[in-house]
């Protein structure tokens, strides 16, 4: 092939041409790498400082992480202590309500005690007030006895003695007919 010079012109246009659109080119891909790499700079930034919240975010649970654990301790050695202190006072209270329900049996028991004697005691008092007028019946049977029998002793003694008077009256008769009887033999 025989290069001429319009030829070569022409392929120099055309190289001109092919070197202005490559150059466009390049300078467009140059802009996007320019923006590529002010984004990336943007982007970059935006992720070290997302990067540094996170980390400060992190950090931060990290220490309330900390904090919660301290405080589940706490409140486990505390819920251990309350449990312990929750069994006694749970034994506590058994031993109060058994004492409570031992007492309201004594109680009931004593009420029963209660009634029985105030029970006893009515029939005691009825009793004694029965007893009392039977005592007075009887004294008055034994006063109105004793008037008699004083009387009948009295009754009694004066016939005794005038049975005496009566007895010496009639020794003295047998004793004087007996020496009337002597003396008339």
């Amino acid at each position: 092939r025989k290069i001429t010079r319009t030829s070569m012109e022409e392929e120099l246009g055309q190289l001109k041409q092919d070197l202005q659109e490559k150059d466009e080119i390049l300078e467009k891909l140059m802009d996007e790498f320019e923006n590529f790499q002010l984004e990336s700079k943007e982007y970059e930034y935006e992720l070290e400082k997302e990067q540094k919240e996170r980390e400060k975010k992190l950090s931060e649970l990290v220490n309330q992480t900390d904090h919660v654990k301290k405080q589940y301790e706490i409140l486990k050695r505390n819920n251990h202590e309350l449990n312990r202190d929750l069994n006694q006072h749970t034994t506590k209270i058994d031993t109060l309500v058994a004492e409570v329900e031992a007492l309201h049996k004594q109680r009931v028991s004593l009420e029963q005690m209660n009634d029985e004697y105030q029970t006893s005691t009515r029939i005691l008092t009825h009793e004694k007030e029965d007893l009392e007028e039977q005592l007075y019946d009887a004294e008055e049977r034994l006063i109105i006895t004793r008037e008699g029998l004083d009387t009948q002793i009295g009754e009694k003694e004066e016939l005794i003695q005038r049975l005496r008077e009566e007895t010496r009256e009639l020794q003295a008769e047998i004793a004087s007919r007996e020496r009337v009887s002597q003396q008339t033999k």
